[in-house]
């Protein structure tokens, strides 16, 4: 990985978008109208981090490597999701008065969203289980089964309403079905990505002080910002509320960050070169 380009420039770029997107809906608060398309771009924006970083990740290990095919999902379901965004970003432009969920694309856009959530959720499951591959099988304690029991609840708590209402939307038919059938896969999706934050942590607490542990760490804060953007209230975000939205934007590059940091603990240490000798022959 080039000076240029690293696990710094990387984060700055990230936070850069954060920042960015919360600045943006600050910006458009009395303009509420716009607030869906600058979700979208910054969204847009966050899945090419995620692309890079999982793709530097899956590049890093050999053929046939284990985590090679956990970032390969990884990268699979970036993008998707960023196949996803642009369905959607593209409908809002060249057609705004007509909403997404009746266009010809929403059908298309819940395939990618379906898929991308199966590969996501796949991955989070193989990265959990890494540590047993490894023999870095953490000790039971009633701290780590605390840690799965409030994951579990908090997922739960967040998740299930809002899954209720769209199954019951979805055997109803009264929204649009596509539309509602991405957002009962999108909330499977979360409820994995959430309940897999405690063994993510308890991983990274493993291994803290070591490079490794910086992309655990990224993955745990990744879950943590999508628990955020989960628990927003659905249906009022108007005001300050909007900036709630952003913890989506944190939580896709941090995927790409902490593909980024599995990549540079990858890489060997330099090896210092001793300073030449400043005596010289008589």
């Amino acid at each position: 990985m080039t000076p240029r380009f690293n696990e710094r420039s990387v984060a700055v770029i990230a936070a850069g978008l954060v920042l960015l997107h919360a600045g943006a809906v600050l910006f458009s608060l009395q303009t509420p109208a716009r607030l869906p398309l600058i979700h979208q771009f910054a969204g847009l924006a966050a899945s090419l981090v995620a692309i890079l970083g999982t793709v530097l990740a899956a590049r890093g290990f050999s053929a046939g490597d284990y985590l090679r095919r956990v970032w390969t999902l990884f990268a699979a379901s970036a993008v998707l999701l960023l196949v996803a965004s642009l369905l959607r970003v593209g409908w809002m432009v060249a057609v705004p008065e007509v909403p997404f969920e009746h266009s010809a694309l929403a059908a298309v856009r819940t395939l990618a969203v379906v898929v991308l959530n199966l590969l996501n959720a796949g991955a989070l499951v193989l990265l959990a289980l890494t540590y047993r591959r490894s023999g870095l099988q953490p000790p039971s304690s009633w701290k780590s089964h605390g840690l799965w029991a409030l994951c579990t609840v908090v997922a739960l708590a967040i998740v299930l309403p809002r899954l209720s209402t769209n199954v019951r939307l979805l055997i109803d038919g009264g929204a649009s079905g596509s539309q509602t059938l991405a957002s009962v896969v999108s909330a499977f999706g979360d409820l994995v990505t959430i309940v897999l934050v405690a063994p993510i942590l308890r991983v990274a607490y493993m291994m803290r002080g070591g490079k490794l542990a910086w992309a655990w760490w990224a993955m745990a804060a990744a879950g943590a910002m999508w628990i955020v953007f989960d628990a927003r209230p659905w249906d009022r975000m108007e005001g300050p509320l909007a900036l709630l939205a952003v913890a989506r934007t944190a939580a896709i590059a941090l995927k790409g960050l902490s593909g980024v940091l599995q990549r540079v603990a990858l890489e060997p240490e330099p090896v210092k070169q001793a300073a030449p000798s400043t005596l010289r022959a008589a």
